[in-house]
């Protein structure tokens, strides 16, 4: 190894004294954390050292690599492999350079010789197996793939790689499950987290894919980076007084389809600077809303807020049924648009053509096609040709399909103002998928897209139509590479629209749901389209599982994208049950035919936006209740839809809440909560009558922000399982102060979470005063809290259940209300080991995305963990060797620290440990706590049965 040390300077001053290696890992540090100026200032000053020995120049190739600079990543290798060419990894990292490069022989024979010397090394494997993918060799990728994922589950890029393989090759639901598994066991890796998210997006599931879409910039080799500016991001709120500074950040082709956004942002009151390629500036000068135009590279003026193009959809919410898909949003200039009218031939159909995109695109190989591949069109009759393909393509103009005359229209296309303009004058453009698609779908042009299997993320999945696009018809490869098929799908509908034959005219959508609708069936056709699964719904799946307790079997009738399972807590078991099979394991249900799947194992049922499509659905609900289980489901209520059309969404019933309520009645349930989802939908949880769930008892839950964070929605599951069946549950929230307007039999203050000042309010001691109530809480900022209002909410709580002794101590002294309960989350971190020879740093948003089990597995996996909170830091007890904290600081809140880590830690180990420093986990200490705070759970369900007057054995 080399000793060589340097100086380095990062963005922010500060100096450090290192190698050559470890300053390869603070530049690929800073990269991974989108601090692009601070990784090329170290590099900088690593290559200026003129480095000869083998790991400095390893080291250096793997820094140019995550800068970008392939060519010289490759370089470096190639110097390094000198001293050591034996060494797998180099080899591996040439193949996986030489592939960047689109060198893709010479990528193949270097990863084919770094397999020989490593064969058992999961990085090899996988890359080789990536390799292979660019390639389009993909089911020799799936083998080394999956042989990588044997080798070690845990290497980030094996299930990443291994997905993209089985994604290509065809095989989507089982690149799915890869994808997710590259997501678990990557929570932090950029490229894992992007790869999910447009597989997410392809899926239609906007929602989770743009808000995992942001992962880009920390992408190897992402085009572009943000602004380097102190202005915050946009976060949607309202512009009023405010300049925002738009810009591009892709390929041309993105900047044209996501303009269209830019109405919304000016509708939220904001003065827009757009940044933008040179190449669009004539063609969006006067775009409405947008106060100055910015070419790339020169000086943008002062703004207020910023946001990149492509997140303007996370920001604003959009869904598939949400897109602002009116066209023509552009038009071509008027005077450059008359000037080609010369073009038209009477008596023929105009059709441009564009085979291939730049070939600098990533997926290029895949998405282009040559002019001869066209052959199969030029048969058409009554077709005037003109080519709008631009770059060295264009010159296969010389070897043009016999019979297919082409005007070449590229010297004339000086920027794509000049395009928009010939564009105007033509009926129809066939294209690959590149940026004059999108230009001719956003004037309004008829558009025919060829399109690879599987498709770029915004095509979607299963459909010949596009919500970004009206004018669009998509031509699909069904399996990949299949490029004769779509031809000469595209021919026969050319000879049809040539010689004036209308195409075969096909049920618009609203007339065959009024069909299906009539013969009272279930519309096979829509739930077999992928894309129409609604995967956004993850808020309605979330809360969904926030009402099912650990350890559940459920039981999912109608499970659609499955949203549900991502969500379960800790231990829980998923049976999928739906109208078409949606994986492997799915039970295959025709509700409307009274087809209802075996109960087997499950202990609770969900189902989510079904009733809604159930006709009978009086009976339906009766065959539910056969089950003796509780239930989850959600409903649209005609009470809150307004003018939404029901019909038109292929709803069959129109129930308000009176009649629906009665329905339960009528089949046997009880309401043991209902919970407002959004503007249109309900969540109910439902339990067969019972006699003692016929006591119903009305229990108000209150807790911080309603589920705002990883231990709060840990509450949430532990107050579900310990609630009486017949309890009808309210939940309320500290802030905002939120709490209805109604009679409660009981109230339970807090789910484990901390009371502070803030939240310690006359509110809640009236609330306290009028209802009975216990607290299941601990103590934070301890010097802020006023200790006359803290003792007056002790007096009116039956119990305090606390979670530390030093609160027991402080404030429960001669008190005989108060009981050390400890951290009732640690009943749920089952003692575990690690697995990840490695360190995971949990900062202050612990993936509220997440569902709860996989961010508790990704907890558990890693052998040392730092934790900037205090639940993700218990988690970690239960399995990690060596863990860290660093303290909780929030201004205006006490002291400056939160007080929580001391605490926990002197209940589980007798003594507290300095912050940010790694501590020995003692399990013997660990195990103990957790059997104490197991024990004091059980104290409580009897409580609460007494309070509410319920017999003691009611659970």
């Amino acid at each position: 190894m080399s000793q060589r040390l340097l100086k380095v300077r990062d963005s922010q001053g500060h100096t450090h004294q290192i190698t050559i290696p470890q300053a390869v890992e603070f530049a690929v540090g800073f990269c991974k954390a989108g601090d692009r100026k601070s990784a090329e200032l170290v590099y900088r000053e690593a290559v200026r050292t003129s480095p000869a020995a083998t790991e400095d120049l390893r080291a250096l190739g793997i820094a140019s690599f995550h800068l970008g600079d392939f060519q010289a990543a490759l370089d470096y290798y190639t110097r390094a492999l000198a001293g050591a060419p034996q060494d797998a990894s180099l080899h591996s990292n040439i193949g996986v350079t030489l592939a960047r490069l689109k060198r893709f022989d010479e990528a193949l024979a270097a990863q084919q010789t770094a397999v020989s010397l490593g064969p058992d090394r999961p990085d090899v494997q996988a890359f080789l197996g990536d390799t292979l993918t660019q390639m389009r060799r993909y089911e020799e990728a799936v083998v080394h793939c999956q042989r990588a994922v044997e080798l070690d589950p845990a290497f980030a890029p094996g299930p990443l790689n291994l997905a993209r393989a089985l994604e290509f090759s065809g095989r989507l639901e089982e690149a799915g499950a890869a994808y997710e598994q590259a997501f678990r066991v990557g929570p932090n890796s950029p490229e894992a987290r992007f790869n999910y998210a447009l597989h997410l997006l392809r899926h239609g599931d906007f929602a989770s894919g743009f808000r995992e879409y942001e992962w880009r910039w920390r992408c190897t080799g992402f085009p572009s980076a943000q602004p380097n500016t102190p202005r915050p991001l946009w976060d949607g709120s309202d512009l009023a007084g405010k300049t925002i500074f738009v810009y591009v950040e892709q390929g041309l082709g993105d900047a044209l389809q996501f303009v269209r956004f830019l109405p919304q942002v000016v509708a939220r009151n904001g003065k827009i600077i757009l940044g933008i390629q040179p190449e669009l500036k004539t063609l969006l000068s006067g775009f409405p809303g947008v106060e100055r135009l910015v070419v790339n590279g020169e000086e943008v003026p002062p703004f207020d807020c910023h946001c990149p193009l492509l997140s303007l959809p996370r920001v604003l919410g959009t869904r598939i049924d949400t897109i602002p898909a009116s066209v023509p949003y552009l038009r071509a200039d008027s005077g450059r648009a008359a000037s080609w009218q010369h073009l038209r031939q009477p008596g023929r159909l105009h059709v441009g053509l564009v085979w291939a995109g730049s070939a600098a695109h990533a997926n290029d190989h895949n998405r282009s096609l040559s002019l001869a591949a066209l052959a199969p069109l030029a048969g058409v009759e009554n077709v005037a040709w003109f080519s709008l393909q631009k770059g060295a393509p264009a010159a296969q103009l010389a070897a043009a399909p016999p019979g297919m005359l082409i005007q070449d229209m590229a010297p004339h296309l000086h920027d794509f103002s000049d395009t928009a303009a010939v564009l105007s004058n033509l009926d129809l453009l066939i294209t690959v998928d590149t940026s004059v698609a999108h230009l001719a779908g956003a004037l309004g042009i008829p558009v025919w897209l060829l399109l690879p299997y599987p498709p770029e993320w915004r095509w979607l999945l299963g459909r010949d139509d596009s919500p970004w696009y009206p004018t669009a018809r998509l031509f699909r490869q069904t399996k990949p590479g299949d490029w004769p098929a779509v031809l000469d799908a595209v021919k026969t509908a050319l000879d049809d629209l040539a010689a004036g034959r209308p195409a075969p005219r096909r049920e618009s959508e609203p007339e065959r749901r009024k069909t299906v609708i009539a013969r009272k069936e279930t519309d096979l056709e829509r739930w077999s389209d992928a894309s129409q699964l609604e995967a956004g719904w993850d808020r309605r799946a979330g809360l969904a599982a926030d009402f099912i307790p650990a350890g559940s079997t459920v039981l999912d009738l109608g499970c659609g994208a499955m949203a549900v399972r991502r969500f379960l807590p800790p231990h829980s078991s998923y049976i999928p049950c739906d109208v078409v099979r949606r994986g492997e394991n799915t039970l295959v249900c025709d509700f409307n035919r009274n087809e209802l799947p075996p109960k087997g194992e499950a202990t609770i049922v969900t189902m989510l936006g079904v009733l809604e499509y159930i006709y009978d659905w009086k009976a339906f609900l009766r065959q539910l209740h056969s089950y003796a289980l509780p239930v989850v489901m959600s409903y649209c209520l005609s009470d809150f839809s307004g003018a939404v059309d029901r019909s038109a969404l292929g709803w069959v019933n129109h129930l308000d809440l009176k009649t629906l309520l009665e329905g339960f009645a009528e089949a046997g349930f009880s309401v043991q909560s209902v919970q407002r989802i959004d503007a249109l939908q309900v969540i109910f949880r439902l339990t067969p009558h019972s006699p003692a769930a016929r006591l119903s008892r009305k229990v108000l839950v209150l807790s911080y922000k309603n589920v705002g964070n990883f231990g709060d929605r840990l509450g949430f599951h532990i107050v579900n399982s310990i609630l009486p069946a017949g309890a009808s549950v309210t939940w309320a929230e500290f802030q905002p102060w939120k709490i209805p307007d109604d009679q409660f039999d009981l109230a339970i203050i807090g789910i484990g979470n901390s009371m502070f000042q803030s939240i310690l309010t006359d509110e809640l001691l009236a609330l306290t005063e009028r209802v009975p109530s216990i607290g299941i809480f601990g103590t934070q900022y301890r010097d802020s809290l006023d200790p006359q209002k803290f003792q007056s909410l002790l007096d009116r709580l039956s119990v305090w259940f606390a979670r530390y002794e030093e609160d027991v101590l402080l404030y429960g002294r001669n008190r005989n209300n108060v009981v050390h309960m400890g951290d009732w989350l640690m009943s749920q971190f089952g003692m575990s080991q690690w697995t990840t020879d490695g360190r995971l740093t949990v900062d202050e948003k612990i993936w509220a995305d997440l569902p709860l089990d996989r961010t508790i597995q990704t907890i558990q996996q890693y052998r040392e963990v730092v934790s900037h909170r205090v639940h993700p830091l218990l988690c970690a007890l239960s399995s990690a060797e060596r863990v860290a904290y660093r303290e909780q600081r929030e201004g205006g809140l006490g002291s400056g620290t939160s007080g929580k880590f001391r605490s926990m830690l002197l209940d589980v180990f007798g003594r507290t440990f300095p912050e940010e420093s790694l501590f020995e986990v003692k399990r013997d200490a660990v195990a103990a706590y957790r059997a104490r705070v197991q024990h004091s759970l059980t104290a409580l369900p009897p409580v609460l049965n007494k309070m509410l007057g319920l017999p003691s054995g009611v659970a």
